[in-house]
């Protein structure tokens, strides 16, 4: 699963910041899952990201839903004061239109204002 948008904001801020556009694009935005240490690399323990030991990444996935009731699952994959967007294969979603509409909601804008609340 590709990121199809990075944005230059922590996790707070890019969750902040996601829910706003797309709610503006008629989208209902609800949190499925938040951790605060997710290490993307499971099988030696080290984090992709800063290649330490110690990973400080953080992983919160929102469920996204149109007024057809679609969904999808949108990954905000966090380190620091960036964060990387990923929706899995748009053609295993049930409707993998949502996805694209989605990818273009939040392509179309960009951070403005102080989104980093943290």
């Amino acid at each position: 699963m590709d990121s199809f948008l990075t944005l230059p904001l922590d996790s707070g801020a890019a969750i902040a910041f996601v829910k706003l556009q797309l709610e503006q694009s008629g989208f209902h935005v609800s949190l499925a899952f938040d951790i605060d240490s997710s290490c993307a690399s499971f099988a030696d323990d080290v984090c992709p990201h800063t290649h330490e030991k110690e990973c400080r990444c953080e992983l919160t996935i929102l469920q996204i839903s149109n007024r057809k009731l679609h969904t999808l699952p949108l990954m905000l994959h966090s380190l620091d004061r960036e964060t990387e967007l990923s929706i899995p294969d748009p053609q295993l979603l049930d409707s993998p239109e949502l996805a694209h509409s989605v990818q273009a909601a939040l392509a179309s804008k960009e951070p403005i204002g102080d989104f980093n609340l943290s």
